[in-house]
């Protein structure tokens, strides 16, 4: 545990100190909202804007690890939801109200 804050603390003095600090920042604010604004469905462009902040912030390889399977484990989840969605378009029947007529059924617009 005390490995990983320093490693924080270190992050902290790269990303704000020193001469090229704004940049940095600057990089990573982009970084952060192209991720940010990219679409669940667009996992390549995610995983390489991924790969960039992972860059800038100094991830070891185990956040990376860890933010690589969240990825996946989401992109799982959105998937499986998606087909769950369409399946069920096909396997329930809609509801046509047919049975007891229903009244203003046969009215036509006046």
């Amino acid at each position: 545990h005390v490995d990983e804050l320093t490693r924080g603390a270190q992050r902290k003095r790269d990303l704000v100190e020193g001469q090229d600090a704004e940049h940095k920042l600057t990089y990573l604010k982009g970084a952060m909202m192209q991720y940010m604004l990219t679409g669940s469905s667009e996992t390549t462009q995610k995983e390489a804007l991924m790969r960039v902040i992972a860059t800038i912030l100094h991830f070891s390889p185990q956040e990376t690890q860890r933010i690589h399977a969240a990825i996946a484990e989401a992109e799982a989840a959105s998937q499986s939801t998606s087909l769950d969605s369409v399946w069920g378009m096909f396997s329930t029947p809609p509801s046509s109200g047919g049975s007891g007529g229903g009244s203003g059924s046969s009215r036509r617009p006046g």
